[in-house]
């Protein structure tokens, strides 16, 4: 039986399809709503249900804001669009929503977005076999190698830099000085990459927005540098935040061009680093510019920029996870020759992955929302603004440059982050091994889940 949706002619299986992948974005929505909420309810500035209707708000509005760079990487950067049929869809997004639904039970703060891509791949092997899937080339390795070993380099050198230049305990007249410098680099930065990179007003507006915030925290970090005493035991982790930084450059400037599936396991690494990091930097800028300050002024201000800082993720949350449903029904679309022979995203899907990720956000995951709020660390206002903040700029910057990161990576890494920098005792470090134990497995898991699921409908011809 043909049914007619939005002027295309598809089968009730298509259809069915469809509505999964939407059901998934929903699932998305109130699984992940977590992510979004979770600091901004943990420091009593929003309750529960004022937190979960803005996020849903603007849930909604991102994938509205930012292009569409990770949808296009979702639908023909995983696995080849040409054999992305319904079957292989289905099958793909039951093992996306079946491991959601088993993490959201277990109340662990897993990636739906690589629940996602490990479903396409298990069921494109199913389907068809490793020729499917868009594989890492050997000029990838190497590549992803020489910009990594350069970026720890480059991280230890910063590390040296910043060792000379702490103890000195410049005045503190000097701090805007240097926070305008940062500002100033990373605007110029951000004009290169709209010149040459992107085109169009809300691209341009936010990549400017994404560098001159770097700069901005960049060269108020330095200013802190001079104020402490920096130890040799404190090298270790810049190479890694080097690498890092390094790679992420390199894809944002278009020096280094790789596949979606490359790119996506990567930063698993990549975006918990830079998560971390973010959070550990923005929290310590903002603790040294309110350290002469009255505790209640700074209560009182930390309150009011944690709501902007929510916001601002929940916007970032929207298009980043939205997108990857949007870039499944495209590549199914696409798959089932309805595109026209060109691959694009449908205004219509826009809109309806847009809805479901809001409306799935409105039910709320209270489980994940205990653990990411109240588990890792106990957050102050000024703390839950910093880890928002920093997950948030990491987040449009992947958007940007069309990387399906893990939005769950990118808040926990930065929460932990931001914990660390009061303390490493402050972070419960026990809970951040379940979920990285979660993050490692949840590729694996729910590419089984998919394969199985594809087997049993080609055994059962259901679909085909």
């Amino acid at each position: 039986m043909v049914v007619e949706i939005f002027g295309l002619s598809m089968s009730l299986f298509l259809l069915a399809t469809i509505l999964l992948a939407l059901f998934f974005d929903y699932s998305n929505g109130f699984h992940d709503s977590a992510n979004a909420i979770a600091t901004v309810v943990a420091t009593k500035v929003l309750t529960p249900g004022q937190a979960v209707v803005m996020a849903a708000a603007f849930n909604f509005i991102g994938p509205f804001v930012f292009t569409l760079a990770v949808a296009k990487t979702v639908g023909k950067g995983i696995i080849d669009p040409a054999i992305a049929s319904a079957p292989v869809i289905f099958a793909a997004l039951t093992g996306a929503v079946a491991w959601n639904l088993l993490t959201w039970w277990w109340g662990m703060p897993s990636s739906s977005s690589h629940a996602l891509v490990g479903g396409l791949v298990g069921a494109a092997l199913a389907a068809v076999g490793p020729a499917a899937v868009i594989l890492p080339t050997g000029d990838e390795v190497v590549v992803i190698g020489a910009v990594l070993a350069a970026g720890a380099l480059l991280g230890i050198a910063f590390w040296l830099i910043a060792a000379a230049w702490s103890r000195a305990r410049l005045a503190r007249r000097w701090f805007p000085a240097f926070s305008a410098g940062g500002l100033v680099g990373g605007l110029w930065l951000g004009a290169l990459q709209v010149e040459f990179g992107l085109d169009g007003f809300f691209d341009a507006g936010l990549v400017l927005l994404t560098f001159g915030t770097l700069g901005l925290f960049a060269g108020s970090l330095l200013f802190v540098m001079t104020q402490r005493d920096l130890q040799l035991s404190g090298m270790p982790p810049f190479p890694a935040l080097g690498a890092a930084l390094a790679f992420t450059a390199g894809l944002l400037s278009g020096v280094i061009n790789l596949g979606g599936l490359t790119k996506t396991l990567v930063f698993i690494f990549m975006s918990p680093i830079l998560g971390f990091f973010a959070g550990f930097l923005l929290v310590s800028v903002v603790s040294y510019v309110a350290r002469d300050r009255e505790p209640a002024g700074v209560e009182k201000w930390s309150r009011k920029l944690q709501i902007g800082s929510a916001a601002f993720y929940a916007l970032t949350h929207g298009t980043n996870d939205a997108q990857k449903t949007m870039g499944v029904i495209a590549a199914l679309l696409f798959g089932a020759g309805l595109l026209g022979g060109e691959f694009f995203v449908p205004d219509w899907v826009v809109f309806t992955s847009a809805l479901a990720i809001g409306l799935g956000t409105l039910s709320g995951g209270w489980r994940i929302v205990h653990t990411m709020a109240n588990k890792i660390t106990l957050l102050r206002p000024y703390q839950g603004f910093s880890a928002e903040t920093a997950s948030a700029v990491v987040l449009s910057t992947m958007a940007q440059a069309g990387i399906p990161v893990s939005t769950t990576h990118a808040i926990s890494a930065s929460i932990m982050g931001v914990g660390a920098a009061r303390r490493a005792s402050a972070v419960r470090w026990g809970v951040g091994r379940r979920m990285i134990g979660a993050w490692l497995t949840t590729i694996p898991a729910a590419g089984a889940i998919a394969f199985g699921a594809y087997l049993v409908l080609s055994a059962t011809r259901i679909g085909f």
